[in-house]
């Protein structure tokens, strides 16, 4: 019997987290039509990530956790509007990181990094400091017994402090 209360929660909390991730793109998505942004959520991530430092598409798919393959053409895509150009690295050749060309920096300042009708950052809110900081504990926990090891909790975090660190920036340069 405990096995199948424990079966039918895991289902919920897959729907659940499939839902939240679900709205948070629609809210995003809807933000950068707002800033009439000529980009998907992908290629804002990726736009965001390279606003910070230089990435290859491999390391871009260790980020964000998506195949390589799937970024290709999303970087073709950024290419193709001029806001984003692979290019070859000076002391390895075999090395191309993507860069963030001027259209791209400009689309960046455009579009604020959240604003407070972010439909995660709204939730987030309305449900306390406290039970928010307990939630996201719980979420590091769960990505950490899922994956088997600190690794990917590890690179989490490593994006995490990249995106803080760019909010921090962004925060800093407009006031």
């Amino acid at each position: 019997m405990k096995d199948d209360e424990q079966f039918a929660r895991t289902l919920e909390v897959r729907v659940l987290a499939h839902v939240m991730t679900k709205l948070a793109a629609i809210s995003l998505e809807q933000r950068l039509q707002a800033h009439q942004a000529p980009v998907t959520v992908m290629q804002y991530e990726v736009l965001r990530l390279l606003s910070y430092h230089h990435y290859t598409i491999s390391e871009l798919s260790r980020k964000i956790r998506v195949d390589p393959a799937t970024l290709v053409p999303v970087i073709d895509a950024l290419e193709r509007q001029d806001l984003a150009v692979r290019q070859r690295d000076s002391t390895d050749r075999r090395r191309v990181p993507v860069l963030l060309t001027e259209a791209g920096i400009v689309l960046l300042r455009r579009i604020p990094f959240f604003d407070a009708s972010d439909a995660l950052f709204s939730a987030l809110s309305s449900i306390g400091d406290e039970a928010s900081a307990q939630f996201l504990d719980l979420l590091r926990q769960v990505v950490h017994q899922m994956s088997g090891s600190s690794t990917i909790l590890n690179d989490v975090q490593s994006t995490v402090a990249v995106a803080r660190a760019m909010f921090a920036h962004e925060h800093d340069s407009i006031e």
